[in-house]
């Protein structure tokens, strides 16, 4: 597993693209903060309305349009980007090495494994980003339990959008099907996401319920695709 790791980050175009999208997203949400200040009679100074203001960009929309577009979707794509390293270095550029009919279940179980560490490693980094935004503008980060729920619902969107990108590819072998869908999953939970949030409350209704349903969601994925696996070709 470690090799794997150190291959795809070790490759400089993935660091490079990592960091321009990790830049353009800082700029983006640094803007829309800004933003956001305009017009207030005094200054929001509660971390948790930020966080889902950055988390969720697409639920908001006015004069900010257009950062929110660029926060959105370079979120997706560096997603999408860390999960197509990983596809192209286990079914493409190591085919030989690992696509055999012994251990299949085992080899994309790794892949997942793989897959998700990725996951929790880009939700890292943008949550440093967030950490550094809101010390710029002296907001102070409190730390309470529930804060723990948009954490968990964004780290679970992100795991069933990358799972529905993988189950394309292995089910259709076609890349670019799988970006799509793993796009239409995201905003489709975004969707969802805008209809029960509460922006009075700044939080989503039914959030448990929701947690329980990108759950079983990631669940039925995982089984999914392991089966689709070994069905596939080699």
């Amino acid at each position: 597993m470690n090799y794997v790791v150190k291959n795809v980050i070790k490759k400089k175009l993935f660091l490079v693209v990592v960091i321009v999208l990790s830049s353009l997203i800082y700029i983006a949400f640094n803007m829309m903060l800004k933003f956001a200040y305009i017009g207030l009679d005094k200054p929001i100074t509660d971390n948790i309305y930020f966080l889902y203001y950055y988390l969720f960009p697409i639920n908001y929309n006015g004069q900010m349009s257009t950062y929110i577009i660029i926060l959105s979707f370079s979120m997706i794509i560096l997603t999408i980007y860390v999960l197509s390293n990983i596809i192209n270095f286990f079914f493409f550029d190591n085919a030989v090495n690992y696509l055999t009919r012994i251990n299949r279940e085992k080899f994309i179980k790794k892949v997942i494994l793989i897959n998700i560490i990725f996951i929790i490693l880009i939700f890292i980094i943008l949550m440093i980003i967030f950490s550094i935004l809101m010390m710029k503008y002296k907001i102070v980060i409190k730390i309470k339990w529930y804060i723990i729920v948009p954490l968990v619902i964004k780290v679970l969107c992100l795991i069933l959008m990358s799972l529905c990108y993988l189950y394309i590819f292995i089910i259709s072998n076609e890349v670019f099907m799988a970006t799509m869908a793993s796009i239409f999953t995201y905003f489709g939970i975004e969707i969802v996401i805008n209809y029960f949030m509460n922006f009075t409350s700044m939080q989503i209704s039914y959030d448990y319920l929701f947690i329980i349903f990108l759950i079983i969601c990631i669940g039925l994925l995982y089984f999914s695709i392991i089966k689709a696996f070994k069905r596939r070709d080699v």
